[in-house]
């Protein structure tokens, strides 16, 4: 729908407070890493919002928060040494793409972030850990300061009640995941693409 494309091209014009909490969360990771000067850190900050900020371009729809959610998501996959091409040359830039998997938690071996009109979300996958952990970092009604990335405690050497607890917190540990169906031929999947979000654009 070109009228409609059109549309969201012209109602984004500034970035939304969305854009700036994904953007400032992938800066706090980098930054807590003590890896990256604090002028680089500027530069991989400014250059990653200008190319959120593109990507998203006609692909932002507020009424319709999970369409499109291909082209908005982040993914760092330390187990296929694949970084998203946004984030890559984002880093690229200021010359710290060599590191960018050193600057998380040796154990964390996947993290994906989807920017969704209103609502921006995290989830890790831990090398010990069976469930990716989710967490809602920024709402329309609530939003966390960034804060870097601690790693849950090993299942086997945490007391069961605390385990519940955890499970009724906001940062939810989803169900393992589980092969799914191709969907009709039509659609094609993102290569964003993560088990539990939308995978078609």
């Amino acid at each position: 729908r070109v009228a409609d494309a059109a549309y969201h091209m012209t109602a984004i014009s500034q970035p939304p407070a969305e854009i700036h909490s994904a953007v400032s969360w992938w800066k706090k990771q980098i930054e807590g890493s003590g890896k990256v000067d604090v002028n680089t850190l500027s530069m991989f900050e400014s250059e990653l919002l200008e190319l959120v900020m593109d990507n998203v371009i006609g692909h932002w729809f507020p009424q319709e928060p999970r369409r499109g959610q291909g082209h908005r998501s982040l993914t760092l996959d330390r187990m296929a040494s694949r970084q998203d091409p946004i984030l890559r040359k984002a880093a690229s830039s200021v010359g710290c793409e060599d590191i960018l998997f050193e600057c998380f938690p040796k154990h964390l071996e996947q993290v994906t972030m989807w920017i969704d009109p209103g609502e921006v979300v995290i989830k890790l996958w831990w090398s010990y850990f069976q469930r990716g952990v989710e967490e809602v970092i920024y709402t329309t009604t609530t939003f966390k300061s960034p804060q870097k990335i601690i790693p849950p405690p090993k299942e086997n050497s945490v007391p069961q009640h605390t385990m519940q607890q955890m499970q009724q917190s906001r940062v939810e540990l989803r169900p393992p995941t589980y092969h799914f169906q191709p969907p009709p031929v039509q659609y094609q999947y993102h290569p964003n693409y993560s088990p539990g979000r939308y995978p078609f654009f």
